[in-house]
């Protein structure tokens, strides 16, 4: 039995999470299949697995994305099994694959950050003061983004690399509890995507936010964070961390699901 101190120390907690897609006909699809996890606070989790064996519907479910066909999910000690979509959203942040969603392109990037870093007072309040833009520069400073970079340039005009760096910012000075990397390097050129890894990692560590990352790059998801585990039609098939995980060899860790 988990003692009190270590209750407190999980900051999410799923238990039995379960979700069928088109019940009781012939497309009948179990996504979840009774899933159970825990995750330390300040934990980095990366998440393989084949298309279609449950990483995403995971995300999905812990955003509230559709309801649950059964099981709990406690983030924080509070149950949010039922909570509506938007209101998870002031505590669990969600970065995509595709570098335009996240931000609003006809903002510019001290508007996109002021949205965020104000999300949980007011989405009216744009504190837009010298003592503001110097903060979010010294954010975007963690990048190694050209400091040449006006702050008032829109956000669309950015490159795929600097939109998701700018969405790996809004999402940190948001202070959520929980982080979800939803393949976010995928659409980005291999030295971008190497680029935003250690960017991730840099803000993952100085802001001791719990996070999840799924990637379909093995190297990656062992370079990357404290553990490692393994998606297969809708369950959790491996779980690896310590030195378990430092000795895997990634060419065998492939074979077990592609």
């Amino acid at each position: 039995m988990a003692t009190h101190a270590q209750q407190e120390d999980v900051m999410l907690r799923i238990r039995q999470m379960t979700k069928v897609f088109f019940p009781g006909t012939s497309n009948e699809k179990i996504a979840l299949n009774r899933v159970n996890l825990d995750l330390k606070k300040g934990e980095f989790v990366t998440i393989l697995g084949a298309n279609g064996s449950g990483k995403t519907t995971l995300f999905n479910g812990i955003c509230g994305t559709f309801e649950l066909d059964d099981g709990i999910i406690i983030l924080d000690d509070d149950d949010i099994t039922w909570t509506k979509e938007h209101k998870r959203a002031l505590h669990i942040s969600r970065i995509f694959q595709d570098p335009q969603l996240g931000t609003a392109p006809d903002l510019t990037i001290a508007e996109n950050l002021a949205l965020a870093y104000t999300r949980k007072a007011s989405p009216s309040l744009f504190p837009l003061n010298k003592k503001d833009y110097r903060f979010f520069r010294d954010q975007l400073t963690h990048l190694g983004m050209d400091l040449e970079l006006r702050m008032d340039t829109k956000i669309g005009l950015l490159s795929g690399g600097q939109r998701q760096a700018v969405s790996l910012v809004m999402e940190i000075i948001s202070q959520p509890k929980l982080l979800l990397l939803d393949e976010h390097t995928a659409a980005l050129d291999p030295q971008t995507s190497k680029r935003i890894l250690e960017v991730t990692n840099k803000f993952v560590r100085e802001s001791g936010v719990t996070t999840m990352m799924i990637t379909h790059n093995v190297k990656d998801a062992l370079k990357n964070g404290d553990r490692t585990i393994v998606f297969n039609e809708g369950e959790i098939i491996h779980d690896y961390r310590g030195s378990e995980r430092d000795e895997l060899n990634p060419h065998d860790l492939q074979t077990l699901y592609g």
